[in-house]
């Protein structure tokens, strides 16, 4: 198909959310490979992948809730539960009957819990940089990430910031992790590209507090 590698924005009622999604390949297509990002990451981290992946499949990057140009949640509740109705909901409203689901770190973890529960619809399941347990280690690295400026002037000034929490990427993977993470505001700054609740470390805390018991709770 002529038009499988370009990518189309659409956008989805989910779960009294909305939520916008990066499609590849044909829509008729029933069954979807899914693409689930990370935290602090949009869909744009899937574009090289996805493309790749059209050439056979139809494709579908998620901007998951309050990431992107997805709709941020105003009761803050990003817990992995309302992460798993997200996907549940999504892929019901698009009348998917199966799905691959490809999902890294936070993407990777809604992946493995939305298999656990959908085993009949998941034909293939692949995860990157996700374990059982979250790296405490991880965790203070990606705070001091968010951490490091509120925008950036340019593209060359985010990257450089990126460049001492990715020491082993390319400078082209970099600018990808900065293209997944930032946007350009009306000034023609970098800003980060989801909800500001992500920035606030206390909040996080809070957050992880009520992941774990929201996924205890669904687990029983």
């Amino acid at each position: 198909m002529s038009t499988s590698t370009r990518p189309r924005d659409e956008f989805v009622e989910a779960n009294d959310l909305r939520f916008h999604y990066r499609e590849w390949g044909d829509p008729r297509t029933r069954h979807a490979v899914i693409l689930l990002h990370g935290y602090a990451e949009t869909c744009e981290a899937w574009t090289d992948t996805a493309t790749d992946l059209a050439r056979e499949f139809r494709v579908i990057a998620i901007d998951q809730r309050g990431h992107g140009q997805s709709e941020r949640a105003t009761d803050r509740d990003y817990t992995r539960a309302s992460q798993m109705e997200d996907l549940e909901a999504i892929i019901e409203s698009l009348g998917l009957r199966s799905v691959t689901l490809i999902g890294h770190s936070m993407g990777g973890a809604n992946a493995i819990c939305y298999a656990a529960e959908h085993p009949e619809m998941v034909s293939a399941l692949v995860v990157i940089e996700t374990a059982p347990e979250v790296l405490r280690s991880g965790i203070e690295t990606i705070r001091r990430l968010l951490a490091t400026a509120p925008a950036f002037d340019t593209l060359d000034d985010a990257i450089e910031a990126f460049r001492e929490f990715f020491p082993y990427a390319t400078t082209e993977q970099v600018e990808r992790r900065v293209r997944a993470s930032l946007t350009v505001n009306d000034d023609g700054m970098y800003v980060w590209d989801f909800d500001p609740i992500f920035r606030d470390p206390t909040a996080r805390d809070r957050k992880s507090t009520r992941l774990n018991s929201s996924h205890v709770k669904r687990s029983r």
